[in-house]
């Protein structure tokens, strides 16, 4: 009997040794993970605070920038919108004078409707705008174009953009280098 009692007492030991092994064991795994969880909570921290650490703009501010783009998003007539992007390309240095060939707008369609996340648009497309001019007036007209530094870019949309260097001669004069620059832009305005 005192070798039964024996022998129950050394499995029980070893049972109990066992038991807490495993329970050791999977606790230094938990702990294992747990450095690597925390990396990923002190990087995400970090960057939230680098966010929460700028301040919030004033209201007056706020208000303004959102009347400065309703005021760009009013509606446009098609003779106002092809000024507007005259008064870009003469702004850019490119010659807008009639008959000079420098700038070359197609009669655009109708403005469309067109539905951007949650609101409601017009958009006028003007396809296969020619710009024709030295290198910096072109890129100058791009420029001012793509921006969207003034309210009247603000709502452009450059969608295509082809330019090259081009030889063109004006009558009998030997041909000289100019830039040729094609585009395609959409406007956006409030619909009416």
């Amino acid at each position: 009997m005192n070798s039964l009692l024996s022998t129950v007492r050394r499995t029980g030991f070893l049972i109990l040794v066992g038991a807490l092994l495993i329970i050791l064991v999977a606790m230094g795994i938990i702990y294992l993970q747990q450095g690597a969880k925390q990396g990923d909570l002190e990087e995400q921290s970090a960057k939230l605070s680098l966010v929460v650490a700028k301040p919030l703009p004033d209201a007056k501010e706020l208000k303004a920038k959102y009347d400065e783009v309703n005021q760009a998003l009013a509606p446009l007539d098609v003779p106002a919108a092809l000024e507007m992007i005259v008064g870009i390309a003469h702004d850019s240095g490119i010659d807008t004078t009639a008959g000079s060939g420098k700038l070359t707008i197609p009669p655009p369609a109708k403005p469309k409707a067109q539905k951007v996340g949650e609101g409601s648009y017009q958009v006028l497309s003007l396809n296969s705008v020619k710009v024709l001019g030295d290198y910096d007036s072109v890129v100058a007209f791009i420029s001012a174009i793509d921006s969207g530094n003034t309210p009247e870019t603000k709502t452009m949309v450059l969608k295509r953009l082809d330019i090259r260097q081009a030889q063109v001669a004006r009558g009998k004069q030997q041909a000289e280098p100019e830039t040729v620059a094609i585009l395609d832009l959409d406007l956006y305005m409030k619909a009416k």
